[in-house]
């Protein structure tokens, strides 16, 4: 439909809305687990833009290609992104994109191998989606930090936050699919047998649950 939508714009000399619907594909697409996709959309769809006609519409554009960025390990390019963007002066007013760049920058760190900028960035990203009762992104953010300490060697650390992450899930009776997921990493941890890769996939099915609620957790696919 947005491929239709997008076709129809261009034959009807507006480019702008032609970008808008493949910014919304790009969008899409990233959600479905296609980030290198996403990428392509997400570029073409920013090329076709009037920037004065929608600000909003370009910030939006950029913070979705800095997320696919990232999920594709492409963290140079994220990075320059991040400073050329003017993302953080858009989002000056709105406190909760601006915890989403800054959980976005400590990937990028995290991909770079700069661990303690990555460690702090997670930290504040983490105790701010727990004070305003976020716990589902706390939850995400918390896993990149268990895979930072993990890299660090912090395993002791690694396993208490897989404790609490699971509790908190398991008292707020959420999605059982992702409380069996975070049952999955304590155990792991339990057993110290949990690696980044691990936790990494784990995150990444978390990611995705939201997007496709009848997805089901399988550990086979998980386990090394």
């Amino acid at each position: 439909m947005l491929d239709r939508v997008h076709n129809l714009y261009l034959e009807a000399g507006d480019q702008h809305l032609a970008g808008r619907a493949l910014i919304s594909k790009g969008i899409s697409s990233r959600c479905h687990g296609y980030p290198r996709e996403a990428v392509s959309l997400l570029e073409e769809g920013l090329s076709l833009l009037d920037k004065g006609r929608d600000l909003q519409l370009v910030s939006i554009g950029n913070q979705a290609l800095l997320d696919a960025l990232t999920d594709c390990g492409e963290f140079r390019q994220a990075s320059r992104l991040l400073l050329q963007s003017g993302l953080r002066e858009a989002f000056a007013a709105e406190p909760l994109n601006l915890l989403k760049l800054r959980w976005v920058e400590g990937k990028i760190h995290a991909g770079s191998g700069r661990l303690a900028q990555a460690e702090r960035a997670f930290s504040d990203v983490r105790h701010e989606f727990l004070r305003s009762g976020q716990f589902y992104d706390a939850a995400l953010v918390g896993l990149e930090l268990a895979a930072v300490w993990l890299r660090q060697g912090r395993s002791a650390q690694v396993a208490a936050l897989a404790e609490d992450l699971h509790a908190t899930f398991d008292d707020l009776g959420v999605q059982a699919e992702a409380a069996r997921a975070l049952y999955f990493v304590r155990e792991a941890c339990r057993r110290q047998a949990v690696t980044v890769s691990m936790i990494e996939r784990v995150r990444q099915f978390l990611e995705r649950l939201p997007w496709h609620p009848g997805l089901r957790f399988e550990p086979a696919l998980i386990a090394p």
